[in-house]
């Protein structure tokens, strides 16, 4: 299972705060919210977190719903500020549209034929060789926006911190940029041509 320790400490803790923070913050590695996201949010609400104070109310601000890497990435900074399920289910379909689910090599599709089994075999063999333009063209664009999310996650992590020992305004420009290297560095190691 792949919830961190500081997620299980915030649903142990009762801490709804922190909880949306770490949920909010899987976003940025799980962009189309089926693997990481999901599983931390199933055992927040598993283990003690009730949807009905996980989700805040809408605060009825207006958002950009056509899938685009800017409005995916604003309606993410919309989500960590309110964390309202109307909010997340559209940045979910957003997600889904603009970085759809992969089947892991593990996970073979059932029913497959010879002609399916032969593209998918070259399409994993591109891949594996560095060949797939659209693995390079996808990981150069989502450089960006990862390097955005990375500062706005580490922005209001570090805002929250700082908060708590009154260094907001240091504590959210040192977040800020820590978070856009770390979302630079994580997007480069994933998607670089190898």
């Amino acid at each position: 299972m792949s919830v961190s320790e500081n997620l299980k400490n915030a649903v142990a803790e009762h801490d709804i705060d922190d909880v949306r923070g770490g949920l909010w913050s899987c976003i940025a590695v799980d962009m189309n919210m089926t693997g990481r996201f999901k599983e931390s949010l199933e055992y927040a609400l598993a283990n003690g977190i009730d949807a009905s104070e996980l989700y805040e109310e809408d605060d009825g601000k207006l958002f950009e719903t056509e899938a685009s890497i800017d409005n995916f990435s604003k309606l993410g900074g919309g989500l960590r500020v309110n964390f309202s399920k109307k909010k997340l289910d559209a940045l979910r379909t957003m997600g889904r549209t603009l970085y759809p689910p992969t089947q892991s090599a593990e996970e073979p599709k059932k029913n497959n034929t010879e002609s399916e089994r032969r593209t998918t075999r070259a399409r994993k063999k591109s891949v594996h060789e560095g060949q797939s333009s659209y693995k390079a063209t996808w990981g150069r664009q989502t450089i960006g926006g990862a390097a955005t999310g990375g500062a706005v996650i580490g922005l209001f992590t570090a805002a929250k911190r700082g908060a708590k020992i009154g260094g907001v305004i240091g504590g959210g420009l040192v977040g800020a940029c820590i978070g856009a290297c770390v979302g630079a560095a994580v997007v480069y190691m994933l998607f670089r041509e190898k």
